[in-house]
């Protein structure tokens, strides 16, 4: 009676030890994190001749280095002049990190410049004089 359970006691045992080897292995770090291909944020900017705009950001990247391939950004602009419009704009985009901090820069009619908070679920607009603005991006579902 005695045998049988030694072996159980000892199969518990090994199979503890394996399970407690396998979760040691090292944690990735956010020098090792890949960003989704696809990304959307959306926010408001500011605008000149209308109250503001409502903006809806997607990034695409690279499925398996991360590197930034593309931008599409539709516009509306609410409350303009002659009524509100639509404008879609898309192209290249740029993403460099320094100090732990991303910045991105798409590249359009006027450069767009974007900080990317902590945790990357906000963007916020960068190179205006309301530096501590409302204008910023949050995260969303991609559509489609």
């Amino acid at each position: 009676m005695k045998t049988p359970f030694i072996a159980i006691v000892r199969s518990l045992v090994v199979g503890l030890l394996l399970l407690s080897g396998c979760s040691s292995a090292p944690d990735t770090g956010p020098a090792d994190y890949t960003p989704p291909p696809i990304e959307r944020f959306v926010g408001t900017l500011p605008c000149q001749d209308c109250r503001l705009i409502r903006a809806d950001l997607t990034l695409h990247r690279d499925s398996e280095s991360g590197k930034p391939t593309a931008f599409f950004l539709q516009e509306a602009h609410v409350d303009a002049i002659g009524g509100d419009f639509v404008t879609t704009q898309w192209g290249d985009f740029e993403a460099e990190t320094s100090d732990s901090t991303t910045y991105l820069r798409l590249e359009r009619d006027a450069p767009l410049m974007l900080k990317m908070e902590e945790g990357g679920d906000t963007l916020e607009l960068m190179g205006q004089q309301d530096a501590d603005s409302d204008y910023q991006f949050t995260r969303a579902e991609p559509l489609g």
